[in-house]
């Protein structure tokens, strides 16, 4: 009995390994490129508000260093 219950056990594991594989293969092929797009357009923002931050940053220190801003207490 518990050899049959294995044999059953490994042959849906494995269908179910073929379905989820098939899945993944439908999905990788039908949103590939946008998903790649998406990765791609996260990385420029997160790229650009790190720029941004660094650049304010870098300016308000010089800003500061030339009198032009008041200190902080």
């Amino acid at each position: 009995m518990g050899r049959t219950i294995l044999i059953y056990a490994a042959a849906l594991a494995a269908t179910v390994f073929l379905l989820e594989w098939l899945q993944y293969r439908f999905w990788a092929r039908e949103l590939g490129i946008e998903m790649l797009v998406g990765l791609v357009g996260l990385g420029c923002v997160g790229f650009g508000i790190w720029v941004g931050a660094l650049v304010s940053l870098v300016s308000a220190a010089l800003l500061r260093n030339r009198n032009l801003l008041p200190h902080r207490a």
